[in-house]
């Protein structure tokens, strides 16, 4: 063979090697390391401080830098999270096995220590002024034990079936003592968690830059180092059409907050994924019943009655949604088809009202923060006018809603929602029914307070002896009209098709820890 022919066969075998290496590469599956994911949201959370921080949204927001105990799958499976193992040596005590040689982002050791001073945090024990949702359970523990330095004991003052629930709340994030010590007031400036990504910038109302944890624990099932992304970017855009529009031509890659109507146009898009969630949230009209004149049970019951909750799912939700008759929906365990609800009446809604005493024409106003309820309330508010009560809707943002309505008690009512999973339905009960709840009436009614508390901590956790007590709560509830449910209305979680290794957690929203970018 001539030189001429050796090189070029030399060459051809090269290209080949070359162009099988190529094919190898592009055919190969997993994860891609490097790049920015950004999500887009609606709703800027009212606080940075995992422990704060309320709203099912702000979830998202908080735990790409924070971790809990426990972890769970999209099923609510309970996984090991900060914690390996645990068990419930009795009704009342539960034992947690810690994960070894797990560090905070300023280099502090996650150890027992670090878990009595979060829990006792969230108590409040150390800052009064905590009041995120976690409170009211924190303060049921008598007392949290470092046993050695990576077990710690839980005695709680009574049964809780709803515990291990409450575990992976991301009210109950483990934050850095040292960094709370440090920071004091300032904290919410400089939250500091386990988790893998580091909070690096914030714009508050716009957005908020997050970094790759370079000392996160945690590896893939292959043991490789987890996050795979180098940044992450959360833009608050209010308006959903905008968010469609920046879906669409790639300004955002995700969106865990859109509304239907914007989720199912998108569905047609070859280049955007739609993962939709039946049955996923409960919209409602929680109700301040201490405040004229919707301290009148009649005025109450005409609000019920004069809804039409089919024109709101035909309206509003393209259809996608169902009228509600109580307080869960099909897809818990807690829910029940036999208990009723309020039918839009509207004779009977003026006979109510007539009843209550009030003129027609008697106002009252609602909080709406979200601006995906804004034409939800609207339409509420005109279905209102076909019986003479004027409902006067109030724009907020989310901190003045929480400060507003929530704890000042200075609207009428509000436009939210709540999810049907991710929580033990006592656990979601007791927040919005006892008294001291965190999302309770603001007029604090204790005629609910019992059963409540029944149905948290009855023993054993019998699902049906606390359907049981569900139901009975349910009457009462019914009977005092002391809230409006309105639909339950689907989840939609939407994204660009080259983010992959998407996946939901228990309360149907997902971090960014094993997500990788396929560009």
């Amino acid at each position: 063979m001539t030189g001429t022919k050796k090189n070029r066969l030399l060459v051809f075998t090269i290209i080949m090697a070359l162009a099988f290496s190529l094919t190898t590469v592009c055919l190969a599956k997993g994860p891609k390391y490097g790049g920015t994911l950004v999500q887009g949201f609606g709703v800027y959370p009212n606080s940075l401080d995992a422990q704060v921080a309320s709203g099912g949204s702000s979830r998202v927001m908080v735990s790409q830098y924070n971790e809990t105990l426990i972890d769970t799958d999209q099923k609510g499976n309970l996984l090991p999270g900060l914690a390996t193992s645990w068990e419930l040596t009795d009704p009342k005590t539960i034992i947690f096995h810690l994960r070894k040689g797990v560090k905070f982002q300023d280099g502090t050791d996650f150890n027992a220590e670090a878990v009595k001073f979060n829990f006792e945090r969230i108590a409040g024990k150390i800052e009064p002024k905590i009041t995120g949702p976690g409170k009211r359970t924190a303060n049921s523990f008598e007392s949290v034990e470092a046993v050695d330095p990576y077990t710690v004991k839980i005695k709680m003052k009574g049964p809780d079936a709803g515990i291990l629930s409450f575990m992976h709340g991301w009210f109950t994030a483990m934050v850095s003592p040292t960094a709370v010590k440090k920071w004091g007031d300032k904290y919410l400036f400089h939250p500091t968690g386990t988790g893998p990504f580091i909070l690096k910038k914030h714009i508050p109302g716009s957005q908020i830059l997050y970094e790759k944890f370079d000392g996160y624990w945690k590896k893939d099932k292959d043991g490789n180092a987890l996050p795979y992304l180098d940044k992450m970017k959360i833009m608050i855009i209010p308006d959903p059409a905008t968010r469609e529009a920046a879906l669409r031509s790639g300004t955002i890659d995700m969106d865990q907050e859109i509304a239907a109507k914007h989720a199912i146009r998108l569905r047609k898009n070859p280049k955007i994924e739609v993962i939709t969630i039946e049955g996923f949230l409960a919209k409602f009209l929680p109700l301040n019943t201490g405040k004229p004149p919707m301290d009148n049970v009649w005025f109450r019951k005409a609000v019920n009655m004069a809804i039409d909750r089919q024109e709101i799912i035909t309206s509003i939700y393209q259809g996608e949604g169902s009228i509600p008759n109580g307080f869960f929906s099909p897809i818990s365990w807690a829910y029940d088809p036999n208990l009723k609800w309020y039918d839009y009446n509207l004779e009977k809604a003026k006979d109510a009202l007539k009843k209550s005493g009030l003129p027609e024409g008697t106002s009252f106003k609602v909080a709406v923060y979200n601006p995906q309820a804004k034409a939800e309330a609207e339409l509420v508010q005109a279905q209102l006018k076909r019986v003479g009560i004027n409902m006067v809707i109030d724009n907020v943002d989310f901190a003045t809603f929480n400060s507003q309505y929530r704890r000042q008690g200075l609207y009428h009512a509000a436009f939210t929602g709540y999810p049907q999973t991710g929580y033990d339905p006592g656990f979601m009960n007791f927040v919005f029914h006892f008294s001291k709840g965190p999302y309770s009436d603001p007029s604090h009614p204790t005629m609910y307070d019992a059963l409540a508390i029944q149905a948290r901590s009855a023993a054993g956790g019998d699902r049906e002896k606390r359907k049981e007590i569900f139901a009975k709560l349910h009457k009462l509830v019914y009977d005092n009209a002391g809230e409006t449910y309105l639909v339950w209305t689907n989840g939609y979680r939407v994204f660009r098709s080259y983010v992959k290794n998407f996946k939901l957690k228990a309360d149907q929203f997902s971090e960014a820890t094993e997500v990788w970018l396929d560009k």
